[in-house]
């Protein structure tokens, strides 16, 4: 706002998410205190809805109960995502998969069904050990897993003598 010098009180940035609380991925309390911090820099969360339509000036989200809520915009930006691709629904008929398409993976990043199929970003589904989740869908976490993939990709392409990462010597 100030850089383009827009009055703020003109500007409502919200949060509308399905799930029931943001950040989902990581523990409870700190999913909570990421929320109390979007809250006090004026973000409106609007938990446990899903949006339903946008317009040329509005945006609609639905309750769970279905109730419609419509609201004027002039912008909206709409950042969605954490699903796989619609590749791995097609590559999950052959390769072992979980929830939302993502496929299954050891350590290393190769799928449980195949060793010779590597997989990164959403398209992962990796449970480190002691652990009771599998890894985020973040950026952060693509990034590692990135780089994992790639010198892993290396070594069995080009047998350097440094062997293969597990994902969790990123983390």
């Amino acid at each position: 706002c100030e850089k383009f010098e827009i009055d703020r009180s003109d500007v409502i940035v919200a949060n509308v998410d399905v799930l029931d609380r943001v950040v989902p991925t990581l523990s409870v309390p700190s999913s909570d205190k990421i929320q109390r911090r979007m809250e006090k820099m004026g973000i409106h969360i609007e938990l446990g809805r899903s949006v339903s339509a946008i317009g040329e000036d509005f945006i609609e989200w639905k309750t769970p109960d279905g109730k419609v809520h419509r609201h004027a915009s002039g912008t909206v930006i709409w950042a969605a995502g954490m699903e796989a691709a619609d590749i791995t629904a097609t590559a999950g008929s052959d390769l072992e998969n979980a929830g939302r398409g993502r496929i299954k993976t050891d350590a290393h990043l190769r799928s449980l069904s195949d060793d010779a199929v590597y997989v990164a970003g959403d398209n992962a589904f990796y449970i480190p050990e002691g652990e009771e989740r599998p890894i985020p869908q973040m950026v952060e976490m693509a990034e590692h897993a990135a780089d994992t993939v790639s010198h892993n990709l290396s070594v069995d392409l080009f047998g350097k003598e440094q062997g293969i990462k597990k994902l969790s010597e990123y983390e």
